[in-house]
């Protein structure tokens, strides 16, 4: 037998990508370094979230017209619902107070139960036994199984 190493049949097809990788890559740099690209991708962006708002806007109508609340009315109500839950809680504890009761036996409230929701989403439905739980979700619309 021979005592030459053989040759990695694969070899030459990495070699032949890693240099393709290599001139596309430099071409691409060279493209995106150029102020055009960069014109380009920001009209296209702003054109892209031109689009968002104008659909965002047409679906909050549409919604509006029948008379459903959109995700932003609902995180306003769930903000409200926190501070008249803080209120409630402070007209108790006088109450406690008036009664006679000392405020260690007025339990902390419980204000929100999960994390604070971030932009436009809604927190999770989350509730323990005889909590009530926020609806979060949205029922199946048109043709849907869910009734509501």
């Amino acid at each position: 037998m021979s005592d030459s190493p053989q040759k990695d049949p694969f070899s030459d097809w990495r070699e032949m990508l890693g240099q393709m990788e290599r001139t596309l890559n430099a071409a691409a740099n060279e493209f995106m370094a150029k102020d055009e690209f960069s014109k380009a991708m920001n009209e296209a962006m702003a054109a892209k979230l031109q689009t968002q708002r104008g659909i965002a806007e047409k679906v909050s109508e549409y919604l509006v017209s029948i008379n459903v609340p959109t995700r932003d009315d609902i995180n306003a109500l769930a903000v409200r619902l926190i501070e008249i839950q803080k209120e409630l809680t402070a007209v108790s504890a006088a109450i406690q107070r008036m009664e006679g009761k000392g405020p260690a036996e007025i339990p902390p409230p419980s204000l929100l139960r999960t994390k604070r929701f971030q932009g436009r989403s809604a927190p999770p439905a989350t509730a323990t036994a005889g909590e009530p739980s926020v609806v979060t979700s949205t029922p199946n619309r048109p043709g849907g199984t869910e009734n509501t």
